[in-house]
């Protein structure tokens, strides 16, 4: 279940009958039109929430028995969610994909939703969600812009910049500002969509740093995006500069002025992907004060350019270095080490110089709960899977082995899996990972409530490894551990 701000607009209870499945159709096709959905749209998610109803009837209850679900729409940012609640039956995934029936149920909800989760609710049943994006206008729709292309040989502009955090008033003037400098080719699932854009600003899920020239015209901008609300480290992001102002050090300059200000509000720090087709990004992120933290391979697609550097992927994807730039001391906190990882894990923490109490998992270790919980987020347009653990379960080699098995099917080439630092758990099911094909990446410190453990997973992916450029000593030495432990596991 996401973590992100939400409203809950409306719920229904329903009995267990299929009788008034059409009065509930009425009701959702009604709420999702206020939102802008076209016809077409509000034909399909009638569709998939009539299925979804008819499933829970089905596999939810003894035959004969009497029951309710729930029906509620709930409003995040930049989507509505419509989640299936009940008390029935636990899920049994593997035997929906079993019958003819099932999977068609399975294969349809898919297809429609933008993002579909199945949770378990413990005690409390379980919960279908069916994600649904807004509607949105992308800067070519607001005619009234100026979206000539700025051409790069023009002569460089040399006025002074004014840095601010950015508001969502100017959320027109970036996407204008990303379009004007990159066409449509810059990789990026909302940055083209102002409406989206200040969603996310005002929700506190992305706070920007921004340059204005002298005409009041935004020229720059570097994002900090949050996993949720409240959240004390941020991923960097959306670095975006007008060609007319490259080479004049913005990019660096808006990374302190974010560091800066998240000393000032008790952030602990933000994290970063520097890319290693080239190593002056790396080189900026030290000089910075920034160390490594992991190796994501493969983890940038193919179809990212870097300007006035080109293209120098060649059509494959490339590897990234993860980056910590601490900005206030992080609680102590207490890490399970897996055994295997212990030491590369340990030269992590006093690189970062972490304040860490490293712990070992015992062989007597039993998982608490019965059902674990895993968020999936999906990124197509980055060929990416990020599987998020929010609670280990009994259950949680099957539920994520079915996980794995949804996103190959999709055709994703990048999977990574975060994992809680502090809990045991994820030391415990470490060895069982690896043997799917799961292999090191690194940490990230404070991702949520404490550190991640991050592991990754490469669907057919092939790293050109003499090709990756490091920054530091350490910088390799991660490198080549990440590669010997893709090569150790067996990696597809």
């Amino acid at each position: 279940m996401s973590n992100a701000p939400q409203v809950e607009l409306a719920r229904l209870t329903l009995l267990n009958e299929k009788r008034f499945i059409t009065a509930s159709l009425k009701y959702i096709r009604e709420m999702f039109s206020n939102y802008g959905f076209d016809d077409r749209e509000l034909m399909q998610i009638e569709l998939v929430a009539e299925e979804t109803s008819v499933s829970i009837i089905e596999n939810s209850f003894d035959a004969d028995e009497s029951g309710y679900y729930d029906i509620a729409l709930i409003r995040q940012p930049n989507k509505i969610v419509l989640a299936f609640e009940d008390k029935g039956l636990p899920f049994d995934v593997k035997q929906l994909e079993s019958n003819d029936e099932g999977a068609l149920r399975l294969l349809l909800m898919k297809k429609i939703a933008d993002e579909l989760h199945f949770i378990n609710l413990g005690k409390n049943g379980k919960r279908i969600e069916i994600h649904k994006n807004l509607p949105a206008k992308t800067i070519a729709e607001y005619t009234e812009q100026d979206l000539s292309p700025i051409d790069p040989e023009i002569t460089r502009a040399t006025d002074d910049v004014e840095f601010m955090l950015m508001s969502s008033e100017q959320s027109v003037a970036l996407a204008r500002c990303v379009y004007r400098s990159y066409g449509l080719t810059y990789a990026g699932d909302f940055i083209y969509y102002p409406e989206k854009i200040s969603e996310l600003l005002d929700s506190k899920l992305l706070r920007s740093v921004v340059a204005i020239n002298s005409e009041g015209e935004l020229v720059a901008h570097l994002g900090l995006n949050f996993l949720t609300e409240g959240a004390k480290v941020g991923e960097t992001g959306q670095a975006v500069v007008d060609p007319r102002y490259r080479g004049r050090g913005l990019f660096e300059s808006m990374k302190k002025y974010l560091a800066k200000h998240s000393q000032s509000i008790g952030d602990f720090g933000f994290y970063s992907e520097a890319v290693s087709i080239h190593p002056y990004t790396q080189k900026g992120n030290i000089a910075l004060g920034g160390h490594e933290t992991g190796i994501v391979l493969g983890y940038v697609p193919p179809n990212l350019t870097f300007k006035k550097i080109g293209d120098l992927g060649e059509g494959k994807r490339q590897t990234a270095v993860l980056f910590y730039l601490r900005v206030n001391e992080e609680p102590l906190r207490q890490v399970y080490l897996p055994e295997n990882h212990s030491e590369m894990l340990t030269k992590i923490i006093n690189e970062n110089n972490l304040n860490r109490e490293l712990k070992s998992v015992g062989d007597d270790f039993t998982v608490e709960h019965e059902k674990s919980e895993i968020e999936v987020r999906v990124k197509p347009d980055w060929g990416q899977a990020h599987l998020l653990v929010h609670r280990f379960g009994a259950d949680f080699p099957d539920v994520i082995a079915y996980n794995l098995r949804d996103v190959i099917r999709r055709k994703i080439e990048y999977i990574y899996l975060d994992m809680p630092f502090s809990n045991a758990a994820t030391a415990h099911f470490c060895p069982m990972l690896e043997s799917l094909g799961f292999f090191f990446s690194g940490i990230i410190p404070e991702l949520f409530n404490g550190d991640a453990f991050r592991l990754q997973y490469l669907n057919h992916v092939e790293i050109e490894a003499d090709k990756i450029c490091t920054a530091s000593d350490f910088g390799k030495e991660l490198l080549n551990y990440c590669l010997s432990e893709r090569e150790r596991v067996g990696g597809a």
